[in-house]
């Protein structure tokens, strides 16, 4: 489940969204009060439930709201922000974000779930400490150039170097060279080379970036009412071993179920 939230920001930040001849990346601002150009701010959220007029901050959709009693959104679609980089909601008692998993996470800008432990102090106040995931950097080294008959195989799906992903990606064979490929990200339009890269003549600067999808594996399994579970590669075969000589006065068949997973 997603935890962590990238929102830009027209308030200062140590996270920027930098976009030049080296490509489009994240970094950390050594002076985050010398200018508010691109800054995003972190948030992570917990998947404790958000009450009623409770004044906790949370993330609805892309938006920070205060759940107070004048809030009108949907807390079905509210998730409570634990950890922040923004400093009002650190002004308003919202732990800060340590500068550890900063550092790590602008490596790292594809991820989008953090693990944390609770802890409460004796006056029962909660400390969260994130635990950084270092095998992370699996997916890192799984990323290829992008390539428009990859991308539409449904085999990969297309990230940012920064870490956001397109919401929409055309493709115009036509185009002039610069502007064969227009994405839609964070609300921007952008234009790349073909080949996803933002400078081509620049190796460094690749800019839009494919990673495999997950594998999807699914298995039927016939269900007995002695306990005993059998399982089936495909649909017709559960069927057709539902009526075989696993049926005994002892053994009635219940049901044929699907089991379906990723890896």
């Amino acid at each position: 489940m997603r935890n962590i939230h990238l929102i830009p920001t027209n308030n200062p930040s140590r996270i920027h969204l930098w976009i030049d001849g080296k490509g489009t990346r994240l970094e950390l601002c050594e002076y985050p009060d010398s200018h508010t150009r691109n800054a995003r701010h972190l948030y992570i959220t917990s998947n404790e439930e958000v009450k009623d007029s409770d004044n906790s901050w949370c993330i609805c959709g892309n938006q920070v709201i205060l759940n107070d009693k004048y809030c009108q959104a949907s807390l079905e679609d509210c998730s409570k922000i634990i950890l922040t980089t923004d400093i009002d909601l650190i002004s308003d008692n919202t732990q800060a974000i340590d500068n550890d998993f900063l550092e790590w996470f602008v490596k790292n800008p594809t991820c989008e779930a953090v693990e944390f432990e609770c802890h409460s102090t004796p006056i029962n106040k909660k400390v969260y400490k994130l635990i950084i995931q270092k095998e992370s950097k699996t997916m890192e080294n799984k990323r290829i150039p992008f390539d428009w008959e990859k991308y539409q195989s449904g085999e990969y799906e297309a990230v940012c170097r920064h870490g956001s992903k397109p919401e929409m990606i055309v493709y115009n064979p036509n185009a002039k060279e610069s502007a064969k490929i227009a994405m839609w990200v964070d609300g921007q339009l952008f234009s790349r080379h073909e080949n996803g890269k933002t400078w081509i003549e620049l190796e460094g600067s690749l800019d839009i970036l494919l990673i495999p999808k997950p594998k999807k594996f699914q298995s039927w399994v016939n269900l007995y009412s002695d306990g005993v579970a059998l399982n089936y590669y495909d649909e017709q075969t559960a069927k057709d071993e539902s009526n075989s000589d696993y049926i005994t006065e002892k053994r009635k068949f219940i049901k044929t179920i699907l089991i379906e997973w990723e890896g």
